[in-house]
């Protein structure tokens, strides 16, 4: 709400905090795909889940 949009970048959520590293890493140790939507007023996270690839049914979407 500050700055009008969502970051760019899922590393900008993120940030360099040691702790909060795991969180680049789905389950399966594969990076999750950030996703602007709406000119930048919402997002998307996604994992391509146990197949490894995106854009296939077994995909989880946080929107």
């Amino acid at each position: 709400m500050k700055y009008d949009h969502y970051p760019t970048e899922l590393n900008e959520i993120i940030g360099n905090n040691p702790q909060h590293q795991g969180w680049k890493k789905d389950a399966w140790d594969r990076s999750y795909k950030y996703t602007q939507l709406n000119d930048g007023m919402c997002f998307s996270i996604k994992s391509a889940g146990i197949d490894g690839e995106f854009e296939t049914k077994d995909d989880i979407v946080l929107k």
